[in-house]
């Protein structure tokens, strides 16, 4: 794909139809800014789109955004769920390029020239080449510095065209990506609202938090419910993704329930604990997780399914499920219609 039909890709892909005025489409909101992903925003199958640095950062500039600058904990989460949980570009580069020591410069943020006041961990130095390790990238948590002409997927960032209003529910207006915390279109009264995010993810009419909580699955399911909503389900490659966004790159139960245990390997043996149907036939090829023969994973009697990131994949499909043993302990993510 050359730089003119990825820019009219992005101008042109929408999750869904129509557009609201908050960002573009194809672009998730977060506390004020639109973020778009090389990773997320391919078509099924396709590699993920890999640039150096430079690349990266044109890319960004023609679509008027820059790659993206850290400023907490939950946006470092955010922006590497977008990249699939693998390895991304961030708008961050050392100043003194051309010194031996790299303790002789400092590290800025591209976009503000600001000192970046963050830890910036040293890559492998054995491929070091005429140059020093100038730009960084975000995984696992961690910033690495790298060679700027490494290949990485990257996120994009620019300031969105207002913020959804606090009490303007309708789904022509409201962006998708993570609600800002006045928004009263997604809470509900909480029991214990300490243990869930504290933003709420929207997308297509549906409503999702994540618990850090790690609980076994019936414990996440009663969680979900005596909150009025339902462990996730998931019906198309979109959801996959939006639900992925919200597993914070880690793994974590959706409803899916096995309902035959000999049906294991087969769309019939599993359902959607919000009733809402056990027709998996897409879903279940695209979603689960294949071992080296091709064929989905799901040889263990386990009874239950969890979302687990596999950023390694050469398939734009970034989040794969598993099956789990009930009793396992590990986050959740609950929905409810809006």
């Amino acid at each position: 794909m050359n730089l003119l039909s990825l820019i009219f890709f992005v101008f042109t892909f929408s999750f869904v139809e129509g557009q609201n005025n908050i960002c573009d489409p194809g672009w998730v909101y977060n506390d004020g800014m639109c973020y778009w992903s090389s990773y997320l925003a391919l078509e099924e199958g396709e590699p993920s789109k890999l640039a150096n640095w430079y690349g990266a950062e044109l890319t960004c500039r023609s679509m008027l955004a820059e790659l993206p600058y850290i400023n907490n904990t939950f946006e470092a989460s955010f922006v590497q769920s977008l990249a699939g949980c693998g390895p991304s570009w961030l708008g961050l580069v050392y100043s003194s390029v051309y010194t031996s020591n790299m303790t002789d410069g400092h590290w800025v943020w591209w976009k503000t020239n600001e000192e970046a006041s963050i830890e910036v961990l040293s890559g492998d130095d054995d491929n070091c080449t005429s140059h020093l390790p100038s730009a960084a990238y975000l995984a696992d948590g961690k910033i690495i510095a790298d060679y700027p002409d490494s290949l990485h997927p990257f996120i994009c960032v620019k300031r969105s065209h207002g913020r959804p209003s606090a009490n303007n529910c309708s789904p022509d207006t409201l962006p998708i990506g993570y609600l800002d915390e006045d928004s009263t279109c997604c809470n509900i009264n909480l029991l214990n609202p300490n243990s869930f995010s504290p933003k709420w993810f929207y997308y297509n009419g549906k409503c999702y938090i994540y618990s850090n909580q790690t609980i076994d699955y019936f414990a996440a399911q009663l969680n979900c419910q005596e909150n009025n909503m339902h462990l996730t389900s998931i019906h198309n490659q979109t959801d996959n993704q939006i639900v992925g966004i919200n597993s914070m790159c880690g793994p974590s139960w959706i409803g899916l329930e096995n309902i035959n245990p000999a049906e294991l390997c087969h769309p019939d043996g599993w359902a959607w604990e919000d009733f809402s149907g056990n027709s998996l036939e897409g879903s279940y090829t695209n979603n689960w997780f294949k071992n080296n023969t091709g064929q989905p994973s799901c040889d263990q009697p386990y009874q239950n399914g969890y979302i687990v990131p596999f950023p390694v994949s050469a398939n734009a499909n970034a989040y794969y499920w598993l099956s789990y043993p009930t009793y396992a302990e590990i986050p959740f993510i609950c929905a409810h219609n809006l």
